[in-house]
């Protein structure tokens, strides 16, 4: 139950976001008093929810949840326990923040990097990571595994480049990738308009692809750690397949990367990262990134029956903090907001959130969507038998 210091928002008045308010989210809150902040000066913090019932994450550009030792351009850590005691454990830490490339390819590589991309399955984890910070992040992206819980990593040789589909970023379903997802991986990537600096991409676009989820983890399982091209000769190694757009019976279609077509679009733009989650309390899918300016708190949330859409706004921050009632400057600076799927029950889910500034951390705040009652019309009347009563 969300506390009496949680303040409302809805999607009523929001005459700027792109699509129409949601008819099954009403409305959202925020309950501040649930704040949580650690890891002071390490940010990114993307979270999968694993079948050990831990929750995995990857952050960058500091020390992490030990703040011990020099800062790390990558890390990982397991973040254990309920959402309101928890503890974070680094179990990984990669090169020197300052760091160049992305580190070499093989096992126990040093990753020099940022990653806003992870994934747990069965004892398996994987993520995708571009180079160091800055507009260098644009230039690809390449996949990462490990065979231990995040212990140690391995660079392969699959990657992703070109400004059409950026940061490419998981899908997160349940525990153990548990859900509605068909049997698929899911990605989501933005096309990147301007790729000198880290900024709302306008106008904004995002795209969606796939893979079979047999065919993206049984090779991690089987290939020896040495061969860089696990997922095929296809030139980036992946075999993807694009949303193209429904069928006249509104059925998804899948093709090529050239042919394929934005699940989502804001006029104002998209931020350089997004996340996106299914929601089994709602049995929605919800969508959060920024529009107009980065670092800025400019929140957008969206909801959706499937992964492609049709989307609908729950709701739409100028300044997500200070319109939900955040304490102080929290909030005021973020960039990325995740749902961390282990503490979401019914309606109610726990936010992940970073940023620069005050905001440099892992931060998580509890929340709670105000869904549509739905309406059950009355039943029928069979009148006939009182009517035959009343002629006898």
């Amino acid at each position: 139950m969300l506390l009496s210091s949680a303040w409302a928002a809805s999607c009523t008045g929001s005459a700027r976001a792109p699509y129409a308010c949601s008819s099954v989210i009403k409305g959202i809150t925020f309950n501040w008093s649930s704040h949580q902040e650690h890891a002071s000066g390490s940010d990114n913090w993307p979270v999968t929810w694993a079948d050990d019932n831990h929750q995995y994450t990857a952050w960058g550009d500091g020390k992490g949840f030990s703040q011990s030792g020099g800062k790390k351009s990558f890390g990982v850590s397991r973040v254990i326990g309920q959402k309101d005691v928890f503890v974070g454990a680094d179990i990984y830490k990669g090169a020197a923040a300052g760091c160049s490339g992305l580190g070499g390819l093989g096992d126990n590589t040093s990753i020099c990097g940022k990653s806003y991309s992870i994934l747990s399955y069965q004892q398996f984890l994987v993520l995708w990571a571009g180079p160091e910070t800055g507009a260098a992040n644009y230039s690809e992206s390449r996949f990462f595994y490990s065979r231990d819980r995040g212990q140690s990593w391995t660079q392969t040789g699959n990657y992703l480049t070109g400004y059409d589909f950026f940061h490419p970023t998981f899908l997160q379903y349940g525990k153990n990738h548990a859900g509605p997802n068909g049997g698929y991986v899911y990605l989501y990537g933005i096309e990147v308009l301007d790729g000198g600096q880290l900024a709302v991409h306008k106008p904004g676009r995002v795209f969606l692809a796939r893979q079979k989820l047999s065919d993206y983890f049984l090779p991690i399982t089987s290939a020896p750690s040495s061969q860089q091209h696990l997922f095929g000769p296809d030139g980036n190694g992946f075999h993807l397949e694009y949303y193209t757009g429904n069928d006249a019976a509104g059925q998804p279609q899948w093709g090529s990367r050239s042919d394929k077509i934005p699940v989502f679009q804001d006029s104002n733009g998209v931020g350089w990262n997004l996340s996106v989650s299914y929601n089994a309390g709602t049995q929605r899918y919800i969508l959060m990134t920024e529009h107009d300016q980065t670092f800025a708190g400019k929140l957008g949330i969206f909801e959706a029956p499937t992964p492609w859409g049709p989307w609908k706004t729950v709701a739409y921050y100028d300044a997500w903090a200070d319109q939900t009632g955040a304490d102080g400057d929290t909030g005021d600076q973020g960039f990325f907001w995740n749902i961390a799927n282990k503490w979401s029950s019914g309606k109610n889910f726990s936010m992940v959130f970073t940023g620069i500034g005050e905001d440099d951390s892992f931060n998580k705040v509890d929340g709670g969507f105000q869904l549509t009652p739905t309406v059950t019309p009355p039943k029928k009347i069979d009148l006939a038998p009182i009517l035959q009563l009343l002629l006898q």
